[in-house]
């Protein structure tokens, strides 16, 4: 049986992409949404563009908003905690689903409703995922049929995790891909407004004011506009 979750995939996808953050008002929660899906849109912009991408990144990423892995947050529109036996790393996850077999029932879910990925001891090259819910499947990377990496927009660049990274053990545990939030919201704020006001007129340049302000309400910076 293969299921696709495209149903629920959409609703998650048209809430975390339809909400335009006031960066003054807004929650984490809707900031780390909007200000990830400016990364990625960045990133996938063209040559040239992945320091702006990377710029956002940082304000997003700092350890001065004290980072944390949390539960329930979606994988596609937060910060991602990446942990293998050799990398430890905040980023942007590039990929919009992952695909796996458990028991027989071969699923594509959205990164939208994905929570973790994690290493597990039941077996070599076995993963768990944990969905938004808390529903969780156990897959084995053996299977042909799973998903074997995936890309991350990173403070160095974009790096590529084989999922086999995450199985291994680390010295006190096994890896992981876990969604994140943040502990410091003021800090965030103030961050996210200094990366964007620097390198606003760059970004516009690129992408434009209309693809900018499905992000980030573009008044906030209506002063830096030529």
């Amino acid at each position: 049986m293969n299921i696709k979750n495209t149903a629920i995939g959409a609703i998650a996808g048209g809430i975390a992409g339809g909400a335009v953050a006031n960066i003054t008002t807004a929650n984490a929660t809707s900031i780390l949404a909007a200000g990830t899906g400016l990364v990625k849109t960045l990133v996938t912009a063209g040559a040239g563009v992945l320091g702006l991408g990377i710029a956002v990144l940082a304000a997003l990423a700092s350890e001065r908003n004290k980072p944390i892995p949390a539960p329930k947050i979606p994988l596609d529109s937060s910060l991602v905690r990446v942990e293998t036996a050799q990398r430890k790393f905040w980023g942007v996850v590039l990929d919009s689903e992952i695909a796996f077999n458990c028991e027989g029932n071969v699923i594509t879910a959205p990164l939208s409703v994905v929570n973790s990925i994690v290493g597990k001891y039941s077996g070599p090259d076995t993963i768990e995922i944990e969905t938004i819910d808390e529903s969780t499947y156990l897959t084995f990377l053996t299977d042909s049929l799973c998903t074997q990496e995936m890309n991350f927009v990173t403070a160095v660049g974009v790096q590529k995790i084989t999922l086999r990274d995450i199985c291994h053990w680390n010295g006190y545990g096994y890896g992981l891909i876990q969604g994140a939030s943040v502990r410091e919201l003021t800090i965030l704020r103030n961050n996210l407004q200094e990366a964007l006001s620097h390198n606003f007129n760059k970004m516009i340049n690129i992408i434009g004011q209309d693809t900018f302000q499905q992000f980030f309400k573009i008044n906030q910076f209506k002063q830096l506009i030529p």
